[in-house]
């Protein structure tokens, strides 16, 4: 009896000293919430970059080569020199990077100019400061205005930000703009001297900036040391996810009004046939450009303030009628933490005017007629590029794996077995070499939208592969009966692993949960259902519901094989070149004449006879590489959202490979729809 009242008094004390635990870490992770969402809160509607030019700070800013000295970090170049603290307020600034010549003169080096426009939490403008009084500039708007129509020839890049960021002067997303806007230089000084084009064309990066951080991430770094405040910036920031969303969505209208008013000034420059009377003699070009880019909340900005549009002018569109970007001349969506349901909304006003099916055929469309609704010399006006999880999209089933083993019965298995298995392989091994998808939009996002299952199944995944357990849902194939696992947990990893599963099981079967996958998943975390009847191989069955994901995007190079270019080497590093690609998205869609263009792969692509390869930087694939899958789009659609293997884009924040940044550029530098030229006899 006194053994029993022992026990029981030993696990009563066990208990109360287990709720205090709990109830501490509670009060200690308030405290540390309230800390960074309130102490180190920022500044609502505060401007960053808002110094007009002609502020004495601004004066000297033809040439700012101090950031290539400083390894972008304009930190580190306050450090050096305070005075940068002001300088880099400028609203527009030129910067310049070495070149491979290794001459310092400012005529040996890229350059390009950085502007910005940065919105309060209403959409409203922000206004500038040190405005002269014979200025007739009121915001940051006019100054690119003036800016744009006072330069003969734009190459012209707009990137949104995302969550956790903001125009403050030391922000990564700055400093990403900048590599992106030096190699953006680089490419056009590579065609003018080997093509002639782009020649005097000047690049003009717009950052797009708003309050996309509430917590003040890098003031606690400052304060804290990097490590230990990179750990309390992420423990403060994950509850602002939940207003920073709608405030992107209220700037979008804004941003895209401010974007469009900039198109048209490049679309007046193109047009000798009426020049504008404000327009300088010579200052016509037709070598005007935009690329539009949207990251995380950024591509929710864009994508929400685009779809009404889109989808009108998919209603109105004429068959066979060149499809117009709705800014620019395409956007990019990175990684965007926007609801698949955005998306989808276009699919499904395409999906309403195309036969895909013989019984949705009648007298005045047939299926036929649907490869036709865009031309092929239509290029993709709106793209998400998102670093995906799984490979293949639909998973592995055990039959795949059955499958896989098999002898191929002919040359294009054996091809499709050849491409499938070095991502089914990636899959394995959580913490060496698993996948680096984009967790912040395939587990959290679902997370906060009161859907678990996304979670739930890495957190399954942690807990098999902790186990050593060789299970299909961790994401690759079990070794053959036959053979006997090499890999074997100890038993305290497979103890470990249970109460980890059990929660995977409890996040799984939760009630309540929001299950409306287009309203959870991200945008290119939405892969259509693989129908149950195909193996990898085949492309015969289309979807029931054909919506969702449908390119996917390769990198050439191995696994970690590439790694960002520095930003002061872009203009001399060899890695960071990109050759041109004219024509390449043509012909690719011809190489399958026989299906109306579709399941090109870019890869199969034969060189010019000028012998140039006019390859995309990447491995692009229309469909999958083994999608168990008929496409869900036409070949010539010009919607495209992109699955993108992490040799590509990797993670989060991972869009910073010299192959990538060429990828998405070659799109608007060189004209890859066109039909190539015939050569001359």
């Amino acid at each position: 009896m006194r053994t029993g009242a022992v026990l029981v008094w030993s696990t009563l004390k066990i208990v109360k000293w287990m709720f205090i635990g709990v109830i501490s870490l509670a009060a200690g992770y308030v405290v540390i919430l309230v800390m960074g969402n309130v102490v180190f809160a920022t500044k609502r509607n505060e401007a960053h970059r808002n110094l007009h030019p002609q502020h004495a700070d601004c004066a000297n800013s033809s040439d700012w080569s101090v950031l290539a000295e400083s390894q972008n970090n304009e930190l580190l170049a306050i450090e050096r020199d305070p005075s940068w603290q002001r300088k880099l307020r400028c609203a527009i600034q030129t910067h310049s990077v070495p070149t491979a010549s290794g001459d310092s003169t400012s005529q040996e080096r890229l350059k390009f100019n950085l502007a910005f426009l940065e919105f309060m939490e209403d959409g409203s403008p922000q206004p500038l400061e040190g405005r002269p009084a014979g200025s007739a500039e009121l915001s940051q708007y006019a100054l690119l205005q003036r800016h744009l129509l006072s330069t003969p020839s734009n190459f012209v890049i707009a990137f949104a930000h995302g969550w956790r960021h903001d125009a403050k002067i030391g922000n990564d997303n700055v400093s990403d703009l900048r590599h992106y806007a030096a190699h953006a230089a680089r490419f056009l000084a590579e065609r003018c001297n080997k093509e002639g084009r782009f020649c005097g064309t000047t690049v003009t990066a717009i950052y797009i900036g708003w309050r996309g951080a509430r917590v003040d991430e890098v003031r606690i770094k400052q304060t804290f040391g990097h490590q230990i405040g990179g750990l309390l910036a992420n423990a403060t920031m994950w509850i602002t996810l939940f207003d920073r969303k709608p405030i992107s969505e209220e700037i979008g209208p804004s941003a895209v009004t401010a974007l469009r008013g900039l198109d048209r000034i490049l679309d007046s420059k193109k047009s000798p046939a009426a020049p504008s009377t404000d327009m300088p003699a010579g200052s016509l070009s037709n070598d005007q450009r935009m690329i539009v880019l949207g990251h995380s909340l950024g591509g929710n900005m864009m994508m929400t303030a685009l779809k009404d549009q889109l989808t009108k002018n998919i209603i109105r569109h004429d068959k066979g009628a060149p499809f117009e970007s709705p800014v620019g001349d395409m956007v990019v969506l990175l990684n965007p933490a926007s609801e698949a349901g955005h998306w989808t909304a276009l699919q499904r006003a395409v999906w309403h005017r195309v036969a895909f099916r013989a019984s949705e055929a009648n007298a005045t469309s047939t299926v036929g007629d649907g490869h036709g609704l865009f031309k092929q010399e239509q290029p993709p006006v709106l793209m998400s590029i998102t670093a995906a999880r799984s490979w293949p999209p639909s998973g592995i089933w055990p039959q795949d794996c059955d499958w896989l083993r098999m002898p191929a019965r002919n040359k294009n298995e054996a091809e499709a077995k050849a491409k499938i298995l070095p991502l089914i392989e990636s899959n394995r091994s959580v913490y060496v070499t698993d996948v680096n998808y984009d967790w912040a939009t395939h587990d959290l996002f679902p997370l906060f939208k009161f859907d678990f299952r996304p979670v739930a199944l890495t957190v399954q995944r942690i807990a098999d592969r902790m186990a050593a357990r060789q299970a299909i849902e961790s994401g690759a194939c079990p070794a053959s009966r036959s053979v006997q696992p090499t890999e074997k947990a100890s038993g305290f990893w497979k103890l470990l692993a249970r109460p980890i599963a059990l929660l995977a099981s409890f996040l799984r079967n939760a009630p309540f949960m929001n299950t409306d996958r287009e309203q959870t998943h991200t945008i290119g975390h939405l892969n259509p259902q693989r129908p149950s009847t195909d193996t990898l191989a085949e492309r015969v069955t289309l979807p029931i519901r054909p919506f969702g994901t449908t390119h996917e995007l390769v990198g050439d190079r191995d696994r970690n094989s590439e790694t960002p270019v520095f930003y002061g080497d872009i203009g001399r590093d060899q890695s960071a070149s990109c050759p041109s690609a004219t024509s390449w998205l043509w012909r690719a869609r011809n190489l399958n004449r026989s299906s109306n263009g579709t399941l090109w792969d870019s890869s199969k692509l034969e060189p010019l006879p000028s012998g140039q390869d006019a390859k995309p930087s990447a491995n692009i694939v229309h469909s999958f590489l083994s999608p168990g899958m008929a496409p869900i789009t036409r070949a010539n659609d010009p919607f495209w959202n992109v699955r993108a293997f992490d040799n590509a884009l990797s993670e989060h924040g991972g869009y910073m490979l010299s192959s990538f940044i060429c990828t998405v550029f070659q799109f608007v530098l060189d004209d890859v729809a066109k039909a190539p030229a015939q050569p001359t006899n």
